[in-house]
């Protein structure tokens, strides 16, 4: 699934235990705090500085 959000497109991985987005914006309700680190497919590990959920809308 890929869906316009503005100038940015998420695609959605149904196989991936966790998704991340760099814009706390996005968050319809987002908690700051360090909770550990999170390894990207590229080797690089990333902080995680917040949780919350993103609501996606969809025209389907």
């Amino acid at each position: 699934m890929n869906v316009a959000y503005g100038y940015c497109s998420w695609i959605v991985d149904s196989g991936a235990s966790f998704h991340v987005s760099p814009h706390e914006g996005f968050f319809s309700n987002y908690k700051k705090g360090d909770y550990g680190t999170v390894k990207m497919g590229n080797h690089v590990i990333s902080k995680i500085s917040g949780i919350g959920d993103i609501v996606l809308l969809t025209d389907t």
